[in-house]
């Protein structure tokens, strides 16, 4: 059942079973149409009327034309816009406002709230979706070209009036017409309507059951031949191999390009691209060639030097100093590495006192000392200086001082900050270094550590998502992504480490296996692009990041990696495919931050298509200092701010600058939370640095990290670096297997293993 308004918008649109989607209905209401002009700061609304069998609005010599089709769970929008004038109709944007209400404010209402999961235009046409938080699919398809797509982000500049932060999305909408520079994949002609002509565009809004119905829909509605790859990210020397039923074509780096196949051995590092053609439509893939792990985790460590380390009052802003002692750990280098410990050493003594948060440093901000006590494990790892496990004792009494009797860590004005980064996961990675230890003491304070940790958790357990998260609450990101990996990390220490008080992992697995499903409406686990698979949405943190004052889709940023320990756990306790792939194609994704010929640090990638943005960069006429300069961002890399500008090291800084409001100097210099990119590598040697994986399903043999031959029921393995010191291997057959590097030789049979070298 639909109903409209009396402008043509909809007031509602309920399928059976009670499937409702909901519209808004104020200045977000849709289906609308905007013509944004160069001269106006403010979009025009065309006005529509009834006619007979379709709505008509007039704009100066342009006549619209707009009727809806409602069958079987589909809406297909058919709009024609003819030009009657003698000139050309070239706006700044046409705009197609859907109306549909993404706007998630509350548990448990944020459930049955479309998220603008996935939108991709391709040069001939435009296909995506938006998922519910229970798991509906609403596809969305345009037959005809359209120029580009954006979100009505709910804030896109500092306010300190305004109530609203910024971690929600009014609705979205489709550019049908755009100005550019546009993303070369998209259509670069759609910038006008010739004088004398006209333009149809139909667009489908259909309810699917799952995502295994989402392309097939798609491709039967636009007549295109979607792309699937084997994986998204690949070693050097594999052999990709693409599925669709249109003509295939790889491209690589270099320019050479293959014809008529469906299968490539990659032999550049870089991009490749893969396209489908069948009749007229044109689908793209971008898959990605990478490094050794290796490259990226020294790369890193270098960048930490390089962008500045600083003491503010955001972990963000320090947090290259996990990847520079990660690196330590693996590939020693003296000179390097004193540098880098030295500075570390410097940011905290003047954020501490004999151990203790200074107030400057904001002690109420718990999660800023939980990752302290994480790196301090990272730097006890790499350094074997114990001194550095005592500081994270201390650090732990701190943080279980905003304990609440319900197991949950708050923050200092008392919000359920567990999920904010990972507070729980801390006091894990701290109980399993003392653990380790002969002496009693560590042992001794291991279980306090593992029992305030426990505590936390069966609260994540009892309450999963209906918690709380760090400012706006909103059905985020963190939240979801941070509650299960913390879920899975616990439930794994009982299936592997088999604490003294060992408790059933049952519940814990399931907990974090819910939470990760209805995450899956925040993650581009659908996008045949490389640089985007499986990234999680966020679109709040450019403004405290790099001072960018406009609200901007960030995947992968730094905190995608919360998504990838979560996956990493569950495919440790299950065996399910799905989480090893998910997990190794968002690994990859995440990793491209560094460029793979210059080792160049980026800080995320922006998968907004056209954003005009006020940027921050260096002012040239004031050394050190910078100022916003106007530029559009579309599918780019956004560059770090952190080598330019500094902080004074003396003091403890704000973790960010506002300077809009010209507040820049002073404790406001050099504030930026750039440095969270580094979670990508924190999570990288946790999760892939020195494992290879192997997963048999049926007639596939996945594996990662590593070459493997498999012969009458011989599987051979030769991990890709030296360093791999751990095989993950899941088998439905019996097998002999060989490690001939470390001289090992297995009779297994089916089953999910992990053998230590």
């Amino acid at each position: 059942m639909i109903t409209y308004n009396l402008d043509g918008s909809i007031n509602k649109l309920i399928w059976e079973n009670d499937l409702e989607i909901k519209f808004r209905q104020d200045e977000y209401s849709g289906p609308s149409v905007f013509i944004w002009t160069k001269e106006d700061s403010e979009p025009i609304k065309v006005k529509f009327h009834p006619a007979i069998g379709s709505l008509k609005g007039t704009y100066n010599n342009l006549l619209f034309d707009m009727h809806y089709e409602e069958s079987n769970y589909q809406l297909e929008l058919t709009l024609f816009v003819q030009n009657h004038s003698d000139h050309d109709f070239t706006p700044k944007r046409l705009e197609l406002r859907l109306g549909i209400d993404t706007y998630m404010e509350k548990f448990p209402d944020w459930d049955n709230r479309f998220f603008p999961t996935m939108i991709r235009c391709e040069s001939t046409h435009a296909w995506g979706y938006m998922r519910s938080p229970k798991g509906s699919l609403l596809a969305l398809a345009s037959k005809d070209p359209i120029a580009s797509w954006h979100h009505s982000y709910s804030r896109a500049y500092y306010d300190p009036v305004y109530s609203d932060t910024g971690h929600r999305i009014y609705t979205t909408s489709l550019d049908l017409l755009n100005e550019g520079p546009l993303p070369i994949r998209h259509p670069q002609s759609l910038s006008c309507i010739p004088a004398r002509e006209s333009k149809i565009f139909r667009i489908l809004l259909a309810h699917v059951e799952t995502e295994e119905e989402l392309l097939p829909t798609l491709e039967h509605y636009i007549g295109m031949a979607s792309i699937k790859m084997d994986k998204y990210t690949y070693e050097l020397g594999e052999q990709a191999t693409a599925t669709s039923f249109g003509a295939l074509t790889f491209k690589a780096p270099s320019g050479k390009v293959y014809t008529d196949t469906t299968c490539v051995t990659l032999d550049e590092y870089g991009i490749w691209q893969v396209l489908s053609s069948h009749q007229d439509k044109i689908n793209e893939a971008l898959i990605y060639v990478r490094q050794p792990w290796s490259y990226y985790l020294d790369e890193a460590r270098k960048a930490a030097l390089t962008y500045k380390q600083k003491a503010t009052t955001h972990t963000e802003s320090w947090y290259g100093f996990f990847s520079a002692f990660l690196a330590r750990k693996y590939h020693p280098q003296p000179e390097l590495d004193e540098a880098l410990e030295q500075k570390f050493e410097e940011v905290y003594q003047v954020m501490l006192h004999e151990d203790i948060p200074v107030e400057a440093a904001l002690p109420g901000r718990i999660q800023n000392w939980a990752q302290m006590i994480g790196l301090l494990v990272d730097a006890y790892e790499a350094t074997g200086n114990l001194l550095y496990l005592d500081r994270a004792d201390k650090l732990a009494s701190h943080v279980m001082k905003h304990q609440s009797d319900d197991g949950a860590y708050r923050c200092g004005y008392g919000v359920h900050y567990t999920c904010v980064i990972y507070i729980a996961k801390a006091m894990l990675e701290l109980y399993l270094a003392e653990i380790s230890r002969a002496e009693p003491v560590y042992k001794e304070r291991a279980l306090i550590h593992y029992e305030s940790a426990k505590c936390a958790i069966d609260d994540l357990e009892k309450f999963k998502d209906n918690i709380q998260t760090e400012g706006e609450m909103t059905f985020e990101d963190g939240m979801i992504s941070c509650s299960s990996l913390q879920l899975g990390m616990f439930a794994l220490i009982q299936q592997e480490q088999v604490p003294d008080d060992h408790v059933d992992p049952t519940p814990y697995i399931q907990a974090a296996r819910y939470m990760l499903d209805k995450h899956r409406c925040l993650e581009l686990t659908q996008i045949p692009d490389c640089r985007m698979r499986g990234a999680t949405l966020r679109f709040w943190e450019s403004m405290y990041d790099v001072m960018i004052l406009q609200g901007l889709m960030t995947s992968p940023h730094g905190w995608t990696s919360w998504k990838n320990y979560a996956t990493y756990y569950l495919y440790r306790l299950t065996g399910e495919k799905c989480y090893l792939t998910d997990l190794m194609d968002t690994l990859g994704a995440c990793m491209q931050v560094i460029d793979h010929q210059t080792g160049k640090l980026r800080w995320a990638f922006a998968t907004d298509p056209y954003i005009e943005a006020d940027v921050f960069v260096p002012d040239e006429m004031r050394p050190g200092k910078g100022k916003m300069v106007k530029q559009v961002i579309g599918e780019q890399y956004i560059d770090m701010v952190s080598d330019w500008w500094h902080t004074d090291p003396a003091i403890v800084s704000m973790g960010y600058a506002y300077p809009d409001r010209n507040m820049t100097d002073g404790i406001y210099q050099g504030g930026a939370c750039d440095n969270d990119v580094h979670e990508h590598f924190k999570c990288l040697e946790e999760v892939a640095l020195t494992k290879s994986y192997i997963h048999q399903e049926e007639d596939e043999l996945l594996h990662y990290n590593c070459k493997i031959s498999l012969t009458d029921n011989h599987l051979t393995i030769m991990p890709s670096e030296a360093l791999v010191n751990e095989v993950i291997i899941r088998l439905e057959t019996p097998v002999t297997l060989h490690i001939p590097e470390w001289n090992r030789t297995l009779e297994l049979v089916p089953g999910l293993y992990t053998i230590q070298k």
